[in-house]
């Protein structure tokens, strides 16, 4: 990463963050929750976040997940399931 303050995120950091928001918000999809969270660390897929995290393309990931970005992807896929 560029910056020397830029926070690290792993692929263990994603799961353990999945698992939390799992327990906190029961009946969603892994795969949706796999999307909202890439969405809250500023990414528009899952696989985009993966690819920053391995280093397939420099972009710094946020220290830290913006929670009204990752409930607005939620709803969404929420909302486009039901639909």
């Amino acid at each position: 990463m560029a910056s020397s303050q830029a926070t690290t995120v792993t692929r263990d950091d994603v799961k353990e963050l999945k698992a939390t928001m799992r327990a906190l918000l029961p009946g969603n999809r892994s795969g949706h929750l796999y999307e909202a969270i890439a969405a809250g660390f500023g990414f528009g897929t899952y696989a985009g976040l993966l690819a920053a995290i391995d280093g397939r393309f420099e972009r710094e990931i946020p220290p830290a997940m913006d929670m009204a970005k990752f409930e607005a992807r939620l709803l969404a896929l929420s909302q486009r399931e039901q639909g």
